[in-house]
């Protein structure tokens, strides 16, 4: 039994494109936060918010629940960039990244401030700089996610011989 063509998504697709690409956006934001002196690191700021909000013991920013979170955030968003990539032909393109990066980046945004608004003690930080910042870092993120997403579909499909699913979540054998 196989899908059809456009009812499917690549799930190794879209993993391997969400984590490459909040790798990247990550990076960029740490970079930033280096080289301007400001506090952009996505993970961190979870972390600080979670804290806060469990009772504000100092924790170590470094630790595991914001950088989850924040990759789990981007492996879905590189789902939804997988979804819609599925119609594109020939190829996911820099134009669809660049898109879908402004798009996901006005998410953030909004996000972000809903956030940081509902809080009850969120930290101090520059907002209106991290919320500017977000637009640059998720262009990073949707082009890494389109070219990741375009280097999968070039692959040969006995090369790629992943599992397939439909939008649905019914498992499928992938042949393509």
């Amino acid at each position: 039994m196989t899908c059809m063509t456009a009812h499917y998504i690549d799930l190794r697709n879209a993993l391997v494109s969400g984590i490459a690409g909040t790798t990247a956006m990550t990076a960029f934001s740490y970079l930033v936060s280096q080289k301007q002196e400001k506090y952009f690191k996505e993970p961190e700021i979870l972390n600080d918010l979670l804290y806060r909000l469990l009772g504000g013991a100092k924790r170590n920013r470094k630790s595991l629940p914001g950088f989850l979170g924040h990759y789990a955030t981007g492996i879905l968003f590189s789902t939804v960039y997988n979804v819609f990539a599925k119609k594109m032909r020939p190829l996911p393109s820099t134009a669809g990244g660049l898109a879908s990066g402004l798009a996901f980046g006005l998410l953030g945004i909004g996000i972000w401030k809903t956030v940081f608004s509902l809080h009850p003690r969120p930290p101090k930080i520059d907002l209106n700089s991290f919320l500017g910042h977000l637009i640059v870092a998720h262009v990073i993120f949707g082009e890494t996610v389109a070219v990741t997403t375009a280097f999968f579909r070039k692959m040969p499909s006995r090369i790629r011989n992943v599992s397939r699913c439909t939008v649905s979540g019914d498992i499928k054998p992938g042949n393509s």
